[in-house]
């Protein structure tokens, strides 16, 4: 993820990186979550809004934003979705916001 937010956030723009324990995992709609205190890893970066439509499929396997391909920045599609596997492995979460004003945060979950 990190290496995402540096790829597609703004040239020469800030990528930060903030981790803090947390009473509980958001839950899921699709998975189940651990009970209990987790840590939270949010990587963010400074970029173009993402539209609703693309978040919802951004760690879908191949699944490549139309932006992205015709600057011809180099990916598979396969990064965030390999993430994701190994955060559901764990019985965590990952969640992710996208606004003009504060970029595209991802937020990773895990049970202590």
């Amino acid at each position: 993820m990190t290496d995402n937010a540096i790829k597609y956030g703004l040239s020469k723009s800030d990528v930060s990186i903030r981790a803090k324990v947390v009473e509980k995992i958001p839950a899921s709609k699709s998975m189940n979550v651990a009970e209990g205190k987790a840590v939270a890893i949010a990587i963010n970066n400074k970029g173009p809004k993402i539209s609703p439509e693309n978040l919802a499929r951004l760690t879908e396997r191949f699944y490549r934003m139309q932006e992205h391909k015709d600057l011809n920045i180099k990916g598979t599609g396969l990064g965030l979705s390999i993430a994701k596997q190994i955060v559901i492995r764990h019985r965590g979460n990952i969640t992710v916001s996208s606004t003009n004003y504060n970029g595209t945060t991802f937020t990773v979950y895990l049970p202590l």
